[in-house]
């Protein structure tokens, strides 16, 4: 209902990369970070992207409003709940990922995304990458169930269905 929910508002698409995680970003000495793995991107909903820095990084709310600020500015009621929405989809996503990983190899991809999680300490190294999975993908499907079953949720659904607030596009510089 998520999906068709956002797909009835019909919010304008905008440049997006769609792979955001660890191991797709570069840290300069400088400071700076660059996205690399461009082989994904296109013109999608931006909150995609954001649910997934808010995900993949283990955001909390402060830093996820901080998030959001930067994003937008002021965000308003409406941001917020599609934000919140599109974490719930990706979590689903997530889940069933790695819930259809469990009884496979795992590939070289896989592989590079467990270690990134270990090395920035998103989860511990527990020697065994199977381990990881078959506790992960009952907890991401466990929280995606109980976060949509929860007021946030409904609320979030009805301020997408009622509300006429929209952002403008952002113009996104890239150098």
């Amino acid at each position: 209902s998520i999906t068709f929910a956002i797909a009835q508002r019909n919010f304008p698409k905008v440049p997006c990369h769609n792979d955001i995680h660890p191991g797709n970003l570069l840290y300069s000495s400088e400071g700076r970070v660059q996205m690399i793995d461009w082989d994904d991107a296109g013109m999608s909903d931006p909150f995609y992207d954001l649910a997934r820095v808010s995900i993949e990084f283990c955001f909390n709310s402060e830093q996820n409003a901080f998030l959001l600020r930067h994003y937008f500015g002021e965000p308003n009621k409406l941001e917020f709940s599609r934000f919140y929405l599109m974490r719930q989809l990706y979590l689903a996503s997530i889940a069933t990922d790695f819930l259809l990983a469990q009884d496979k190899p795992l590939d070289e991809m896989i592989q590079k995304r467990l270690y990134l999680l270990v090395q920035n300490k998103v989860i511990l190294d527990q020697g065994n990458p199977l381990a990881f999975f078959k506790e992960a993908a009952p907890n991401f499907f466990n929280t995606f169930l109980e976060n949509i079953r929860s007021q946030k949720y409904a609320d979030s659904m009805k301020i997408l269905s009622e509300t006429d607030l929209i952002h403008p596009p952002l113009t996104i510089h890239f150098s």
